[in-house]
């Protein structure tokens, strides 16, 4: 296993060392680009009583602060890591960390466009332990601090088939491949494929089969099911990184399983990941997104909105700041009111397009789904002999009706003696 992390330590150092990487990767966490995210991996030591755990952080620029050395022209940052194990609420080990960090773009230093990646790699006996993760940036004093338990004797590698494993996310560069670590266990609906990175362990000599399950987070309903055969010759031990294909997913969160089948029966492991919504499906420009959040926009978040345009910096910065301030729930990954927004959206796309209309959200029918809902009850007079055809949409629990006329016979309904901004 050792060779293994020797490897990643490697390929990660060149892989957070190109800008174009760093953008690519961040991208995908649009929403998320000020948050620190941690996981971790487990992998066999050399001994059966012990593992190693690797714990991965991610810290974005925005949180630390740097510090010009005016001597060679680079803006410097140092922080801690500190990783406090308690067994049976009672102390038992801790280690402490301490990281140098250069830049010579100032910009960088700012944006939150970077991040930095790492991991902590610990050897620790094979028990149950309640972790405290902290970050303390020394420029600054910021700090960070989350605990969670992990129980290690599930781990008992000499017995188990299938090790954990690490979500990374595939970057090309010039043609080259590359892979760094997903620590944030994120991606959107544009994303055609995840990687996933895990090891078998005391294989038997004969044929062994690994299956691939996506099942959504909340039950048991199976979305995706990929099979994989291998034929081990001698006992060995496996370190695989695959591809699971996941552009037919859409947003939400899902929990992949990996079962492997040999001989000695069956092991398995799971993660929990979360696919973001792709949202629109389509490009808009700047001003169009800033028309469409106007159907929920206050007049002061338009204004901000609007200050924004020109910049494609401040424009991006401006609309992660208006789904921020209307997030209900900021400590988790989820954004439910913007996921409903966008769910609208894609939904008035498909269902209120026309002629008349480029996309389904600039016809009055879409702006009222957007900004109402699914109406309570529908009245359809879509073929009214002795006038033009129409539809009332009824929504008893706000107490409120829109009727809609086809005055053209196209199908382009408006919103009869109404008004929407």
């Amino acid at each position: 296993m050792k060779k293994y992390i020797v490897y990643l330590l490697v390929l990660y150092s060149v892989v957070l060392s190109q800008e174009k990487n760093l953008r690519h990767s961040v991208q995908n966490f649009s929403f998320f680009k000020d948050k620190i995210f941690y996981d971790f991996y487990i992998g066999k030591s050399g001994t059966d009583s012990t593992v190693f755990f690797y714990l991965y952080y991610q810290i974005p620029n925005t949180f630390l602060k740097y510090k010009l050395d005016s001597r060679n022209s680079l803006y410097k940052n140092s922080f801690e890591i500190g990783i406090v194990l308690y067994k049976k609420d009672k102390f038992y080990r801790d280690w402490y960390f301490e990281k140098e960090l250069k830049e010579k773009d100032f910009y960088k230093t700012i944006s939150k466009n970077y991040f930095y990646i790492d991991l902590c790699s610990l050897e620790v006996v094979l028990d149950t332990y309640k972790v405290k993760f902290q970050i303390r940036d020394l420029n600054s004093q910021n700090s960070f601090e989350k605990e969670f338990v992990i129980n290690l004797q599930k781990y008992n590698l000499s017995k188990r088939l299938i090790g954990t494993f690490l979500f990374d996310l595939k970057v090309k560069d010039g043609g080259k491949a590359a892979f760094i670590p997903n620590v944030a266990r994120l991606y959107n609906e544009n994303q055609q494929q995840l990687y996933v990175e895990y090891d078998l362990f005391n294989i038997k000599p004969g044929n062994i089969s690994v299956n691939y399950n996506i099942y959504k987070f909340e039950d048991t309903t199976l979305l995706y099911n990929k099979k994989k055969d291998f034929i081990v010759s001698d006992t060995e031990n496996l370190h695989i990184i695959d591809s699971i294909i996941i552009k037919k997913i859409e947003a939400g969160r899902y929990k992949l399983e990996i079962e492997a089948f040999d001989i000695n029966g069956k092991s398995s492991c799971f993660k929990v990941f979360t696919i973001q919504g792709a949202y629109l499906g389509i490009k808009l420009s700047y001003n169009e997104h800033v028309r469409l959040l106007s159907l929920i926009a206050t007049s002061e978040e338009l204004y901000k909105l609007k200050q924004a345009q020109g910049d494609k910096e401040k424009q991006e910065e401006a609309i992660e700041e208006f789904w921020r301030k209307r997030d209900p729930d900021p400590e988790t990954l989820e954004n439910s009111e913007r996921e409903e927004f966008y769910r609208r959206v894609k939904y008035a796309n498909e269902h209120f397009a026309s002629g008349r209309y480029r996309y389904g959200w600039e016809s009055d029918m879409g702006k009222i789904y957007i900004i109402y809902g699914e109406p309570d009850y529908i009245e359809r007079h879509d073929y009214n002999v002795n006038g033009m055809p129409y539809q009332i949409w009824i929504y008893n629990r706000l107490n409120k009706r829109f009727i809609f006329v086809d005055r053209t016979g196209f199908g382009d309904y408006e919103l009869y003696n109404g008004f929407i901004r």
